[in-house]
């Protein structure tokens, strides 16, 4: 190894190390004093390609929480099969609640979020206004901006999102930052991931050799 492939390597070594000892917005300050100092090449990747890693629809996010810079998320209204609600749901539905009569098609949603002492559909979805979704003060929300209204009781885990600590980036890492939303990944009715143990490789994956017996005199 040469003496600037070990230079390399140790500087590479102290960018790991900063990047994980970095507060929000610091290693873009801590990369450009390193592609300053070097003869690096920056991004291989053409800007034109890079801007369009993400081919899906994306708005940009309304959460003011602690990212270094803007970035947007994914849409959700394109994904939800039932939409817009007003092909099933006039402007003289007025719901009281309660489950009688014949089955509705949300009525066999079950609601595993928190207690029906502490929240309800119309806790969240605000039938009023065109079945929109609605914040705990009655504000309205769009359906791309389900973020909004998770954030009122998650509070830490929507800042953890907004800085990228917390859920998934679409894409790629370079160009945008495009990020999936809140129900993009939990379900809002149902949102804790069911625990999973972790299972043996399967036997087929990999060459398997055929015991060698062995020999008695």
């Amino acid at each position: 190894m040469t003496f600037g492939r070990i230079l390399s390597l140790a500087a590479l070594m102290a960018v790991v190390a900063g990047l994980g000892a970095c507060r929000p917005g610091e290693h873009e300050s801590l990369l450009e004093r390193l592609r300053k100092s070097t003869d690096t090449v920056a991004d291989p990747i053409p800007a034109d390609q890079s801007n369009n890693l993400y081919q899906g629809k994306r708005v940009a996010s309304l959460f003011k929480g602690k990212a270094a810079t803007d970035f947007e998320v994914a849409t959700r209204h394109d994904q939800i099969r039932k939409f817009p609600c007003t092909d099933c749901h006039t402007a003289n539905f007025k719901p009281d609640g309660k489950r009688q009569g014949a089955q509705k098609a949300h009525w066999g949603l079950e609601m595993h979020h928190a207690g029906s002492s502490t929240m309800d559909c119309f806790t969240c979805h605000a039938p009023d206004k065109g079945m929109s979704l609605r914040t705990l003060r009655g504000d309205s929300i769009g359906w791309d901006h389900p973020y909004l209204l998770c954030a009122q009781c998650h509070s830490r885990q929507a800042t953890d999102w907004s800085i990228g600590s917390h859920g998934k980036r679409l894409g790629g890492w370079a160009g945008p930052r495009v990020v999936q939303s809140c129900t993009g990944c939990h379900n809002p009715h149902d949102p804790l991931f069911p625990v999973k143990m972790p299972v043996i490789e399967p036997m087929n994956s990999a060459p398997v050799r055929e015991p060698v017996s062995e020999k008695h005199p």
